[in-house]
Parts: C-alpha cells; structure tokens; sequence
C-alpha cells in the first residue's frame, strides 16, 4: 500500500471543493452566454430600427426626386415657351423627353440604393441573431463541460485520496 489515505472529512472537503468550482464556473458561462445572446438581440433591434429608418428616407428621398424633376420639366417647358418655340413641336419635346429619362435613371438609383441599404442591414440583423444563438449554444456546451469536467476531477480526488 502506497500513502496513508487522507481524513474522510479532507477527501470531502476537495471533493466539495471540485464540484462546487466546476459548478460555479457552469453557471458564470452560462451566465454569459445569455448576456451576449441579450446585446445580439438589443443589436438586431437597433438594426432593424435602421432598417426601417432606411426605408422611410428612401421614400422620402424619392417623393423629393419626383417633386425637383416636376419643378425642373415645368421650368424648362417655361424657358422653351418663353424662347418662342413650340414645345409640341422641334427639339423641344426632345428635351423635355430626355429630362425626363435622366430622372427615371436617377429615380431607379435612388431606389436601388434604399433597397441595398435595407436589405444589407437586413442581412446584418440575421448575423446578429445568430451570433446571439451561437453564443447560447456554446455557453450551454460550456458549461456542460465545466460540469463533467468537474466531475471527473472530483471522482480523481476521491480515488486518489482514498489511495485507491
């Protein structure tokens, strides 16, 4: 026989010692975890806030365009028929024509962008939640962990102050 196993009250107190360690290590992981998985779902929110503000000054963004061009074509058609020229007739409805596509062309801009914009803060707030999620995961597993870890360490305790 190898060395004089410890007193029952030693071998229980490192016992003690080990499950409660790996038990108050669970419970920080965990504890952890749902705080991060809290911010990511703060985060989202506050993405998807942005989201809808995008969208809202994108309209609005377009309502503006569309009153700056009706202002532009009034005030060319003014400026043609003040000249003297027949805006029905001439290169004058070229003009007013090709004001108008370069607004179309600048009203499609206007509306692709809003529409990256979005669909990029969109794309954000699911990576978020999903970090969210994934901090979860991992926290539970870690814990998981923690705990059999310190299981095993305390049984190892055991036997080796039992002199087993």
């Amino acid at each position: 026989m190898g060395a004089a196993a410890l007193p029952a009250w030693a071998v229980w107190t490192l016992v003690g010692t080990s499950v409660a360690s790996s038990a108050y290590m669970a419970r920080t992981q965990t504890a952890a975890a749902r705080y991060s998985a809290e911010v990511a779902r703060q985060n989202a929110s506050l993405t998807e806030f942005a989201a809808r503000d995008a969208a809202q000054r994108g309209a609005r963004d377009v309502e503006e365009h569309g009153r700056k061009v009706r202002s532009a074509l009034g005030r060319q058609t003014v400026a043609l028929a003040a000249s003297g020229l027949d805006i029905d007739a001439g290169s004058s409805p070229g003009v007013l024509e090709a004001t108008a596509r370069m607004a179309d062309l600048d009203l499609d801009d206007l509306r692709q962008n809003t529409w990256r914009e979005v669909f990029g803060l969109a794309a954000q707030r699911t990576d978020i939640l999903n970090q969210g999620r994934l901090a979860q995961y991992t926290g539970r597993s870690s814990a998981v962990g923690s705990l059999l870890s310190g299981a095993t360490t305390a049984l190892g305790t055991y036997r080796t102050a039992r002199g087993y």
